[in-house]
């Protein structure tokens, strides 16, 4: 196996890891504090048969839904950039012999500047921060919450 070298920037970029992990993981517990407002509302258990619990971690998640038990969790990763999370949503499977298996289905990368990447590929962001009065208003986290919930049941 042969690996590129690793060169003095991208050294560079990951020197202050442990601050920025830091604030990723505020980020990613800030927007998932707006997800569990979100999927509190009654219509998405009426609607969707979808449940949402936040562990008390406030970042840690799990999903019950029509499509089976999901689960979504962050990760930290680099690239030239930095160093950068992945909030990565999974489904649980049973394989041939019935063992449980989680796959990935979805991830957010949430950046140490407090942008949410649906996806998790650089692009189109949300903000981690909202300022509204009814959180009917936030379609950035209902967006987001859609988007988990046809993961969970779509077939890739």
């Amino acid at each position: 196996m042969e690996f590129q070298p690793v060169t003095s920037a991208q050294k560079d970029s990951i020197l202050d890891a442990a601050q920025d992990a830091e604030r990723i993981k505020d980020h990613a517990t800030r927007f998932m504090h707006r997800l569990a407002e979100v999927f509190g509302e009654p219509r998405f258990e009426r609607d969707w048969g979808l449940k949402f619990a936040l562990a008390e971690d406030r970042i840690t998640a799990t999903f019950f839904s029509v499509f089976g038990l999901g689960k979504g969790g962050l990760r930290f990763h680099s690239d030239e950039n930095g160093i950068f999370g992945l909030y990565v949503i999974e489904k649980r499977f049973e394989n041939a012999t019935g063992q449980a298996e989680w796959t990935a289905v979805w991830a957010l990368r949430v950046t140490k500047d407090g942008q949410i990447h649906p996806g998790g590929a650089i692009g189109e962001s949300v903000p981690v921060r909202v300022s509204l009065r009814h959180r009917d208003d936030d379609t950035d986290a209902y967006n987001v919450a859609r988007s988990i919930f046809y993961r969970l049941g779509a077939v890739e």
